[in-house]
């Protein structure tokens, strides 16, 4: 279901001083074919407001059902200065991705990631991840099993350039093709930052993103 007239749109910006993300929300007073126009954005919490530029690159989201979240990228083409709209880019149901509201996005990504078990220390590369886990492989030698808590540390390269370190603690919830020389391993994140979990949905958000315009 594409976002259509009525409903409420969430924008996800970096925060001006941190490393937050802050969310805006604006509702949108019509649509067409090629665009969607939205009202003045204001902060989700503090109701602030906040002005957008031509061309700026928007990252947002709208719910279906209080549930079930629909990711998407747009970008400003226009205002409409006698009814105080902004004209974004009408998103394409292809670009639109779909996560429900209790899971996050899943990104494939090939990121070092030093891990540490117990005093044995080792790189490994992820092939995927999230905000709430991620999996990687390494060599069999190693020697992680199911049920190890691992802790962990990502450098994550943001679109803006700025390079991101996360420390993450987390458990092997199981482990794949366990007789070759390279298992994978499927991690979920048991001790993390909420600033750095954001720092994880906004990554993934723009590697979808690069995806999408592939």
């Amino acid at each position: 279901m594409s976002v259509k007239s009525g409903d409420m749109i969430y924008f996800q910006f970096q925060a001006v001083e941190g490393d937050q993300t802050e969310i805006y929300q604006s509702i949108v007073g019509r649509a067409d074919n090629d665009s969607l126009y939205i009202g003045p954005l204001s902060h989700k919490k503090s109701s602030s407001g906040k002005k957008l530029t031509l061309g700026e690159e928007l990252y947002a989201y709208y719910l279906i059902d209080n549930e079930i979240k629909h990711y998407f990228s747009t970008i400003v083409t226009g205002f409409d200065s006698t009814s105080s709209l902004s004209r974004i880019r009408k998103p394409l149901q292809e670009e639109i991705s779909v996560v429900q509201r209790r899971q996050y996005l899943r990104v494939k990504a090939q990121i070092e990631v030093a891990v540490k078990k117990e005093d044995h220390r080792f790189v490994a590369i992820t092939d995927n991840l999230s905000a709430g886990g991620l999996s990687f492989t390494t060599d069999v030698m190693n020697k992680v099993q199911k049920n190890d808590v691992l802790e962990c540390w990502l450098l994550i390269h943001m679109k803006n350039g700025k390079i991101d370190h996360i420390p993450l603690t987390a458990k092997v919830m199981n482990v794949l093709d366990s007789t070759s020389l390279t298992p994978r391993y499927l991690l979920e994140y048991t001790v993390i930052s909420e600033t750095d979990r954001q720092k994880m949905i906004r990554y993934c958000f723009e590697r979808q993103f690069d995806f999408r315009v592939l």
